[in-house]
């Protein structure tokens, strides 16, 4: 083995984590941020109903940052679109949902 070699061993520092390990913290990261979506349906709904902000504006807004955060892709479009409407259902608001439902 050369010296450059050697030295590449020697300052990578421990090994990777397993493929297993990264699904995990990729679920975890992925989990973490659907709570605060759902979360953050729930605090729009009440503003749509209080009138400080429209039905359109907040379910574009919340459907774009869950494409942003790769929510659509991880939950898929169907599941983001179930949370919308159950959070604007219960606020007593019909969401107009965005993207493909196929």
């Amino acid at each position: 083995m050369s010296t450059l070699a050697q030295r590449r061993i020697e300052t990578a520092g421990p090994p990777m984590p397993t493929k297993s390990e990264l699904i995990a913290t990729k679920r975890a990261i992925a989990l973490g941020k659907l709570t605060e979506f759902e979360r953050q349906c729930e605090r729009l709904a009440k503003l749509v109903v209080e009138g400080r902000i429209s039905r359109t504006d907040a379910v574009d807004g919340l459907f774009e940052a869950a494409q942003a955060n790769h929510l659509t892709e991880v939950h898929s479009v169907e599941y983001i679109q179930l949370s919308l409407a159950a959070a604007f259902i219960s606020s007593k608001v019909a969401p107009a949902c965005k993207g493909n439902s196929t």
